[in-house]
């Protein structure tokens, strides 16, 4: 499909490519082939960058989401540069699917943060996923949202602990 329609200009075509190309690095991360989907995926980034098409934002977010959660165990900082990606690209579009996406990669930002110890940027990362959604924008957001405040809170909380055991009171 890449060899025939990979340069057509047409929008349907392109959606298709970028939902076709998506697809298959998703089954070689199902077959083991780990390499190639990174690959594949980085394929998506590229063939929809610049393009103006709700459709192709979404096949691309989801690609950067993707790469992020391929590279969390082996490349922590790899991880967060595609999650920071999607935020740079996509973090202030209004298309209610593209905020579910920005959304879930904010929670998921935060989380790979606090896996590598990095409390004070993971806590930030939670505010920055309150604040960019102060009132609710439907169920599916809502919950990245909600995921956020809890580890917030759980960090917060954490760090109070271990600030009271220093100053030796309990």
């Amino acid at each position: 499909m890449v060899r025939r329609f990979g340069d057509d200009p047409l929008p349907a075509i392109r959606r298709d490519l970028a939902e076709t190309l998506l697809e298959r690095g998703r089954l070689l991360v199902d077959e083991g082939r780990r390499d190639e989907a990174l690959a594949v995926l980085a394929d998506v980034v590229a063939r929809g960058a610049g393009d103006d098409d709700p459709d192709i934002h979404r096949y691309v977010g989801s690609a950067f989401t993707d790469t992020a959660e391929l590279l969390h165990g082996d490349d922590p900082e790899g991880a967060i540069a595609a999650l920071d990606a999607l935020l740079a690209r996509f973090g202030d579009l209004t298309d209610p699917n593209m905020r579910i996406l920005v959304a879930a990669a904010l929670a998921r930002r935060g989380r790979y943060l606090e896996d590598q110890g990095r409390a004070r940027e993971a806590l930030a990362t939670y505010r920055d996923l309150r604040d960019r959604f102060p009132r609710s924008e439907g169920p599916y957001v809502d919950r990245h949202v909600a995921h956020g405040m809890r580890r917030a809170a759980a960090l917060a909380a954490r760090s109070a602990e271990r600030l009271r055991r220093r100053l030796g009171r309990r």
